[in-house]
């Protein structure tokens, strides 16, 4: 998990506590980015808790509350998993950057279920680009997609990425 709030990582600890105890999830304070550097986050609107956006690299920033932000290949590494059944991809925005810089970490994912933000669907050539990977999207709907590869099976279960 990579988040960049300091209350919402405490909630992230308290909600996933077994599975970071048991090794099967890490978490850091970051964000997602497609390339790894320092980024600053909008400000929190009025009445959200967590719907910041990153907006600019660190040498725009303003006075806009700044965090390290990572790219996908930098996160896997540090994760230390050699393969990822699942990803969750909600970044608020950071959709363009992930998939329009190098997307060769797509080839160590199994399955993801994304929340598009604004035009970033069509901004970051995502259908192209995961096609490109052997993905196939599974469900979508307004501004969520599941996409999968056929040919890998769910690690735990043996299942056929996208099978219910």
């Amino acid at each position: 998990c990579v988040e960049p709030d300091d209350s919402n990582i405490k909630l992230i600890y308290a909600n996933l506590a077994r599975e970071i105890e048991q090794g099967r999830c890490r978490v850091m304070k970051g964000a997602v980015w497609g390339r790894t550097e320092t980024v600053c986050l909008s400000p929190l609107e009025k009445g959200h808790v967590n719907q910041r956006s990153c907006v600019a690299p660190a040498n725009e920033r303003g006075d806009l509350s700044c965090v390290q932000a990572y790219s996908m290949p930098d996160l896997i590494s540090l994760a230390g998993f050699p393969f990822v059944d699942l990803l969750k991809i909600d970044v608020e925005g950071a959709e363009r950057e992930m998939f329009s810089a190098n997307t060769e970490w797509l080839d160590l994912i199994g399955t993801m279920a994304i929340e598009f933000h604004g035009s970033s669907r069509q901004q970051s050539g995502f259908d192209a680009v995961i096609a490109k990977h052997g993905f196939k999207v599974v469900e979508e709907s307004e501004h969520t997609v599941i996409a999968a590869k056929s040919a890998s099976p769910c690690r735990s279960c043996g299942k056929p990425a996208g099978v219910k």
